[in-house]
């Protein structure tokens, strides 16, 4: 994309739209990593609106963007990412029932991370 003099990205739809939408919440978070967490939240629970949604027509494919960058994993035995463990501790923290609600249930939203993750996983090892 010329917008980055030719520089190649795996994610550039998603690198252009952090970038573009930056200044828009500068005032609203000043730190650069704070933006970059926020985004990759942003990232993780549209990846999530569109996973459950595979089964309507025409549905697009789960968002993968930055936020699932090789980088972006844990480094433990099993390997999760990094928006998934903060998505968990957000939901935990403030007791978030419409997410949960959303996604199938309280039965179901344990399982519902899981089978994103898997999703997810193959984007893991791209720079």
């Amino acid at each position: 994309m010329p917008h980055w003099n030719e520089t190649k990205w795996h994610y550039p739809a998603s690198h252009l739209l952090k970038a573009d939408v930056r200044a828009a919440f500068e005032d609203l978070i000043s730190l650069k990593q704070d933006y970059a967490q926020a985004f990759h939240g942003f990232e993780y629970r549209l990846g999530l609106i569109q996973q459950s949604q595979q089964d309507v027509p025409g549905a697009y494919r789960a968002l993968a963007g930055e936020c699932v960058s090789e980088r972006s994993w844990s480094w433990d035995d099993s390997p999760v990412p990094a928006v998934e463990v903060e998505f968990r501790k957000a939901m935990e923290r403030n007791r978030h029932r419409a997410w949960a609600h959303y996604l199938g249930g309280a039965d179901r939203f344990n399982q519902a991370l899981l089978d994103h993750r898997e999703v997810l996983r193959p984007y893991r090892n791209r720079l």
